[in-house]
Order: structure tokens, then sequence, then C-alpha cells
């Protein structure tokens, strides 16, 4: 089969699959509410979503205990104490148990 140039091809194969895997069946739970901003910075090591005053969207970072101090990579900086990022938090996240997670 001869595709031009100008033919649209669908490589992540959206078109195949069926409208009911789209949507949330009735009993499916729902999903789950945001999370409240955390009163301070994290307590316990973790995969949290902070963000800042300067930008509008909150990034996933993960918060290692090093030397005793927890600690977070920020702007390409490695080893930031969390209580040297100003900004909200919110989490800790919890571990997926999508299909990726296995």
């Amino acid at each position: 089969m001869h595709y031009g140039i100008f033919c649209p091809i669908d490589t992540l194969g959206v078109w195949d699959l069926p409208l009911s895997n789209m949507i949330r069946k009735p009993d499916e739970p729902p999903p789950l509410p945001p999370w409240e901003p955390l009163p301070g910075p994290p307590t316990e090591p973790g995969w949290y979503w902070w963000s800042d005053d300067r930008v509008s969207r909150g990034i996933m970072v993960e918060v290692k205990l090093i030397d005793g101090q927890l600690k977070m990579q920020r702007f390409y900086r490695d080893d930031v104490p969390v209580a040297d990022a100003k900004g909200y938090w919110r989490g800790p996240l919890r571990p997926s148990a999508g299909l990726g997670s296995r």
C-alpha cells in the first residue's frame, strides 16, 4: 500500500481502542481528590509535588534522607535541604498500581 505525503498515519493506534476503555465503569472507584497542601516541608522521604511562587505548576521531586537530613534535587542543584526550598508541598505520592508499576 502506498502512502502519500499528506496521508494521515495513526501511529498511536488511538482509533483502534474500543470506546469502553475510555469511559470509567460504574464499578470502578472514583478518582482520588487532590492532595491538600502540607503545612510545611516533608518530614519523611518519598515523592512529592513541590511548587514555588514563581511557577504556576508543581514539579515532582524525590525527597531523600542524606547525611541525616531530608534533601531534594532542585533546578539542577543536588542535595538541597527541603527546609531551604520555600514553596508549597503536596504528598507524599502513593506508589502506582497501574500497568507500568510491575
